[in-house]
Parts: C-alpha cells; sequence; structure tokens
C-alpha cells in the first residue's frame, strides 16, 4: 500500500491551468477565508462591533468577491470543461467559523455558478429561485475536536508547545527587547496585550486600513505591532526547539489527511486492494476542498522543508490558497504541491 511520489514545489504567480488531457487525478485545495471583519478590537477603540456590517468576524464584500474569483479559476484550472456539480465529485469541508463556511460558499459559487445546469432537472424551477443555482453542501465537524481544520481546538500537543515556548530564552528575550513597546500599545489599546495577542491587534489594524476606517494606532505604532508579530510568528514556527512540534500540533491532521485520500485513491487504481469496498467514494472524487483559518494554513505549510512557502506572509486581508494535486503518469503517481496566487 506504499505510494511511490514524486513531491513537485512549485510557486507560479497564477493558478496552475492544465490541459483536459492532464488533469490531476485529485486535487485537494486548502485556503484560509477572505477579508472579514476583525475578530477583535481594543478596548479604546471606537469601531466596535455594531459598526460592522454583521459584526465581528464576518466575511465582507472584498472577501467573498476574492473567494468567487478563487473558485471560478479552480473550475477552470482542475475540473473538467463543462462540467456540471455532481455530489460524488466533490467534498467540501469547513471549519465551523462563519469566515470559513462563508468563504467556502462563495468559493461555490465560483465554481458551479452558471455552468449549464438544467432548470427542472439540477435545481427547481419557481419563481426567485436564481438561474443556475445548485446548493451544494459544505461539510462541518465539532469545533472543539476538529483537529484537521479549527486552529482553537483542544490539542494537549499544542498546549505544551505553547508552555514550552513561553518558558524558553526566546520569548524572555523577545518580551524584554519589546517590553516598552507592548506595554505602550497596552496603554493605547486599553487592553493587557501579550507577545500572544499581536495577531489580533495585527488582523484589526489590516482591516481597519483596508476599509478605511480611523486607525486606534499611528502607522509608527502599526508598524511596531506588525514588526512584532512577523518576529514572534518566526519564533513560534522556526526555532528547532519545537518547530516540528508545532507543525503537528496544528497542520500535521490536515496534512496526513490530504495524504491518506492521495494514498487511497492511488490504491484503488489496484485490482485486489483489501479495503476496496470505499473505492466507490473515492474513485469518482475529483476536488476536495478544505476551508480553514491562518494559523492551520501556516502551521501546515510549516511541514514544509522549503523556505519559498515556508517564510509566506500570511495576510486576513487575502486568502492564502495551497492545491495538491495527484496525477498517475504511465502508473507512476506523482504529487505535486502549488502555492496558489489568490485575489486581491
Amino acid at each position: 500500500m506504499y505510494l511511490p511520489v514524486l513531491c513537485i514545489l512549485v510557486f507560479p504567480v497564477f493558478f496552475t491551468v492544465y490541459g483536459q488531457d492532464d488533469l490531476p487525478n485529485l486535487v485537494a485545495v486548502v485556503w484560509t477565508n477572505g477579508e472579514r471583519n476583525p475578530t477583535y478590537v481594543c478596548k479604546n477603540d471606537k469601531n466596535v462591533e455594531s459598526t460592522w456590517i454583521q459584526g465581528y468576524g464576518a466575511l465582507t464584500k472584498k472577501g467573498m468577491s476574492q473567494h468567487a474569483a478563487i473558485g471560478d479559476t479552480i473550475y477552470k484550472s482542475y475540473l473538467p470543461k463543462n462540467a456540471k456539480y455532481h455530489s460524488n465529485s466533490v467534498y467540501f469541508r469547513s471549519s465551523d467559523d462563519s469566515a470559513a463556511i462563508a468563504s467556502a460558499y462563495a468559493n461555490l459559487i465560483g465554481i458551479y455558478y452558471r455552468r449549464s445546469h438544467q432548470s427542472g432537472k439540477d435545481y427547481p424551477s419557481v419563481t426567485g429561485w436564481p438561474q443556475d443555482f445548485v446548493p451544494v453542501p459544505v461539510h462541518g465537524a465539532e469545533p472543539t475536536t476538529d483537529y484537521e481544520l479549527n486552529g482553537g481546538s483542544n490539542c494537549k500537543l499544542y498546549q505544551s508547545v505553547v508552555d514550552k515556548i513561553v518558558q524558553s530564552d526566546e520569548y524572555a528575550n523577545f518580551t524584554v527587547k519589546n517590553n516598552a513597546t507592548i506595554t505602550d500599545i497596552s496603554d493605547v489599546c486599553g487592553d493587557e496585550i501579550t507577545p500572544f495577542d499581536l495577531w489580533k491587534l495585527e488582523e484589526a489594524s489590516n482591516a481597519e486600513n483596508s476599509m478605511n476606517r480611523t486607525n486606534l494606532f499611528t502607522p509608527e505604532q502599526q508598524k511596531m505591532i506588525h514588526d512584532m508579530y512577523v518576529d514572534f510568528e518566526a519564533i513560534k514556527y522556526k526555532v528547532d526547539q519545537w518547530k516540528l512540534e508545532m507543525a503537528s500540533a496544528r497542520g500535521g491532521n490536515l496534512l496526513w489527511h490530504i495524504v491518506q485520500n492521495m494514498i487511497t485513491k492511488s490504491n484503488c487504481t489496484k485490482d485486489n486492494w483489501p479495503l476496496g469496498h470505499i473505492c466507490h467514494w473515492m474513485n469518482p472524487l475529483r476536488l476536495y476542498a478544505y476551508s480553514t483559518d491562518m494559523v492551520m494554513a501556516r502551521s501546515l505549510v510549516a511541514n514544509f522543508d522549503d523556505k519559498t512557502i515556508y517564510n509566506t506572509t500570511f495576510s486576513s486581508s487575502n486568502p492564502f490558497v495551497l492545491a495538491f494535486a495527484l496525477f498517475n503518469n504511465s502508473g507512476r503517481w506523482e504529487f505535486e504541491v502549488v502555492r496558489e496566487a489568490a485575489a486581491d
């Protein structure tokens, strides 16, 4: 049951578009949510939840547009020409987060809306039903035990890594170096800020700037927050003492799920494979999509020892998209990992 694979890491500017005779046998696409409202703002910030359309953490109209564009390119890149929705050919999975779920549905609009579905056959022929719209299910899981997609799931390994970080020299040096800045930022914010809170300030600043809101912090303070955020992310994901555990704790289960599906897909071509009873589901499957958050995506790519993808800067304003494509090249299975450029 061993799968010989050729792992090719490439990083194109746009989505890879394959010829119809060269389409992958199976594609797994992982993305983070599109632009969303902040999940938190400082106590002293006037941009309280009631001022944000749909409230904290909701996908913005720009985020919807981003994922509709991504879905359209996924359709053109990885699915057969003129393909309509078939329930056995795609599977969509999302964490139990409003922005992730909304991103998945926006993506589905990009993939399947106006793809020659027939009224009265593929969708109801009734007044008020959107033309050529076919509902596609997005599957979820209990958030506290969703170790594949939920960056906030209860994981003892992750907590043990956090404990190691807090007790480390790297953490001590970081806090000493940035103590005065963090104290000043906390005073402006009105909340006590720790290094583990920097991502929330970074996200809020990005959202406020993107939507032309008044920012609580000066441009100089915003740069300080950004620089500290980047430096602390490097401590979490690049220190040899715990980087593999961090990658495994949050991204390992997702990576293994993708690899298992690829192995199953290849094994289903064997006549006497002992687990062949599951091939009725796997054989027609062409696309498995995962809608997740930045924590899981960063941890996922941290499993790759490649500096191009490893040093990726994750932004709460732009989706991160990673595609895993499996090919059967004359009996030789090849596995390609492609960093895709997301829409602005």
